[in-house]
């Protein structure tokens, strides 16, 4: 057995701690690496759930500062932190995560001369909804973060396609999908009392459908929101919290869906509550893979998804599940209602999609591939 000295130290380095698929993705893998060979720090650029999972874990945190923004004057600030953080804890790998910590992390990486640094794209974040100016400079600090990065984790095919290869090596990047382990979930009416209180009681007849999702604009929940206007027999419920919440309430009001669509807010261990739905609908306008998707694929739901980024690697569509052109609300309508009114095809994606998910994305080939990786 390696003594605790020899034990290859890993600092993992990401910009927020709120509980996404980034932040999931970090736990996960800490937790799961084998405590004889590993000495694992983890250091949020802000403290939150992922902060707080971690300490329940026994998971070291070091905290450090970093701005929102990339003016010159708050990155070398932020980069002087990362870089006090490295000094201290000299770790043989570091392991980043996420657009704006990722920069920092690689300069400071650099200044430090790590041994071995790794980029995880969770998403590229010039394909975000944002003025040309802003994904231009987006653009140009992600390229700096895989040029300066030894090696790069790309979370689906979608994501190694599009990686800024400007003086950039293809073989530096490789394809480790996000990955999930098998997961208890609540009786159907209990999931549902927890998700609408009394109120689910009254709703029994209808079908749910239903999604796990950040409130954030990369999202697209208003869409689905949108598409509930032609399902009169459906409600939609939404288990998530964001800065969009205020906008979803108001477009409630205005399309008079206040009695069908709710906003449950936070939930933890959210991914048990899937039971409650009989429909599971992602309307996301980019994404890297998923972990809702693979999610609602191991709780057995038929899913209708949006067309984009990693999505199809998951879904085949009408095997599987249904893909939709993203933005397009008759569209999804559309395929929302072919769900709700055949039973034979509910019951022959969803299997379809269970049978995938467990089969090429398990949390052990993840946590394996990375540590292969890890090792070289």
């Amino acid at each position: 057995m390696t003594r605790r000295d020899e034990r290859t130290k890993i600092l993992y380095v990401i910009t927020r701690s709120s509980w996404g698929g980034a932040q999931r993705y970090v736990y996960d893998l800490v937790t799961s690496l084998p405590t004889s060979d590993f000495d694992p720090v983890v250091a949020p650029g802000e403290p939150g759930e992922l902060t707080k999972r971690l300490k329940q874990a026994g998971i070291p945190v070091s905290d450090f500062r970093i701005h929102n923004d990339l003016a010159i004057r708050n990155t070398i600030a932020s980069i002087r932190s990362l870089f006090t953080i490295l000094k201290e804890h000299r770790p043989d790998i570091l392991h980043i995560n996420s657009s704006k910590a990722g920069l920092v992390a690689a300069i400071a990486g650099r200044l430090a001369r790590t041994r071995s640094i790794i980029f995880t794209s969770h998403g590229w974040a010039f394909f975000e909804d944002r003025s040309l100016g802003a994904r231009l400079l987006i653009w140009m600090a992600q390229w700096l973060t895989v040029l300066l990065s030894h090696k790069v984790i790309a979370v689906s095919e979608h994501i190694r396609q599009n990686v800024p290869s400007l003086f950039v090596s293809k073989r530096k990047v490789t394809v480790i999908r996000h990955g999930i382990a098998p997961f208890p979930l609540a009786v159907k009416e209990s999931a549902r009392a927890m998700l609408l209180g009394e109120k689910s009681s009254e709703l029994k007849h209808v079908t749910w459908i239903g999604t796990i999702s950040e409130l954030n604009l990369n999202k697209g929940v208003r869409y689905a929101i949108r598409a509930m206007k032609e399902l009169p027999n459906a409600i939609f419920v939404v288990i998530g919290e964001g800065v969009e919440r205020r906008k979803l309430e108001q477009e409630i009001r205005e399309l008079e869906l206040s009695d069908r669509v709710f906003l449950a807010g936070h939930k933890e261990r959210a991914h048990e509550l899937l039971s409650a739905f009989d429909v599971f609908c992602l309307t996301s306008t980019t994404e890297a893979l998923g972990y809702s998707l693979l999610e609602a694929g191991r709780a057995g739901l038929p899913v209708v998804a949006s067309d984009v980024g990693g999505i199809p690697e998951i879904i085949d569509d009408g095997k599987s599940g249904t893909l939709v052109e993203s933005r397009n609300v008759a569209a999804l309508s559309t395929a929302l209602t072919a769900l709700i009114e055949s039973d034979e095809k509910r019951e022959r994606v969803r299997r379809a999609l269970k049978e995938k998910v467990e089969q090429e994305f398990s949390l052990h080939q993840m946590v394996e591939k990375t540590l292969q990786l890890y090792q070289t």
